[in-house]
């Protein structure tokens, strides 16, 4: 076996532990800069839309909403008993009537034969009166005038004569005249009864009447509803309430997500009263539905913009750039600066602020998920 010479495994060695060094640094050199972080790139600015601040004057709106319903309803029963003899159009619901319409007719034949026998013991009575009277001048010339009025027909009732002296009221109660006169005034009273008439225009709700049907008193006959003055109620904050002007009662009603109709309407009354569970305040709205709109029919759900306040000197902003420290946006020298306002009233969507920031600051419109003071922006249209 040949052996290598001992000067020549030398060189070989040191040769060997070269290369191996050698290939420990490549590799360390190479992984170090497979690790090593890329160079930074450049940050690029946020683009924002801005506006610079002016102060005007600023109106605010209380926007309320609520049920409309009608502002006069009515439900009528039967004030005497007896046997339907008339209807109008048979008390259907949705029939539309006009005040004064003759809706329902009781037989009131009864009632007429009661009438006339009171009117027949008036007559009775006064004229035992004059029997008693006579020769006595003015006072019979008085009740004698009164007595040529009475009649057992259905003729108006003549006021009774003034009772000048207590000898005169006396001799009125004595013969039985006042009691009579009044048992007339009751029984026409009771007749009047038997003919219902409408108080208002409105719609009719009910089931109907049918004819020759028999009625006691306390049954019910239909309900009228008004259908053209029409009520809208709608509860406000303490907050809403100290924004309403008290001089401006003129209103605006929609309907309810809908901004294309709309009424006037009026701000009659507020109610002195919270309701605890709400902490709201009553505001009742009226108005008219003169065309019967179907948007602003009684159970339709409506919106009110009632005119507010109005604020000399202040500003607009949507809700979503008020940030929730209290803050907004504004841009200066291309960084963001945030700046605390003060919040006069909140409008829907908007907020209305007091004048605490110089005008001209720039404000930015443009609605930032994190708004980090100093960030870097840039305004849309700058180069």
């Amino acid at each position: 076996m040949n052996h290598i010479p001992k000067k020549y495994s030398r060189s070989l060695f040191l040769a060997g532990t070269v290369i191996i060094v050698s290939g420990v640094i490549a590799a360390f050199l190479v992984l170090k800069s497979s690790t090593t972080d890329p160079p930074e790139r450049e940050t690029e600015a946020r683009m924002v839309e801005t506006r610079l601040l002016e102060y005007t004057p600023v109106e605010v709106t209380v926007r309320g909403e609520g049920f409309i319903r009608s502002a006069r309803t009515l439900s009528a029963t039967a004030m005497t008993g007896g046997n339907i003899t008339s209807t109008y159009m048979g008390l259907k619901s949705g029939v539309e009537v006009g005040k004064g319409q003759l809706l329902v007719v009781i037989d009131d034949e009864a009632a007429r034969n009661d009438l006339a026998l009171a009117r027949v013991e008036l007559i009775r009575a006064t004229a035992s009166m004059l029997s008693a009277v006579k020769g006595d001048g003015t006072l019979y010339s008085r009740w004698s005038d009164f007595f040529s009025l009475l009649s057992t027909e259905n003729t108006p009732l003549p006021p009774l004569p003034e009772v000048d002296s207590n000898r005169e009221k006396v001799l009125a109660g004595t013969f039985g005249i006042l009691s009579a006169y009044y048992g007339v005034r009751e029984q026409e009273t009771l007749l009047e009864y038997h003919r219902v008439t409408a108080p208002f225009s409105g719609t009719l709700d009910g089931d109907g009447v049918p004819l020759y049907s028999a009625v006691s008193p306390g049954s019910p006959l239909f309900t009228l509803t008004d259908t053209l003055n029409l009520e809208l109620t709608v509860q406000l904050t303490g907050e809403e309430l100290r924004m309403l002007n008290p001089a401006k009662r003129s209103v605006r009603i929609f309907q309810a997500g809908s901004g294309d109709e709309s009424l006037p309407g009026e701000l009659v009354r507020i109610d002195n009263t919270m309701q605890r569970e709400s902490q709201g305040v009553n505001v009742h709205i009226e108005f008219r539905n003169p065309e019967s709109n179907p948007s602003f029919l009684p159970g339709n759900y409506a919106e009110v913009l009632i005119p507010g306040i109005r604020f000399e000197s202040a500003f607009s902003l949507p809700r979503t750039l008020l940030n929730t420290d209290g803050t907004i946006n504004t841009l200066e020298e291309g960084r963001l600066v945030k700046y605390p306002v003060e919040v006069l009233t909140e409008q829907a969507d908007t907020v209305i602020l007091a004048p605490t920031l110089p005008e001209g600051t720039e404000l930015v419109l443009s609605r930032l998920q994190t708004p980090l003071p100093g960030m870097e922006l840039r305004r849309i249209g700058t180069p």
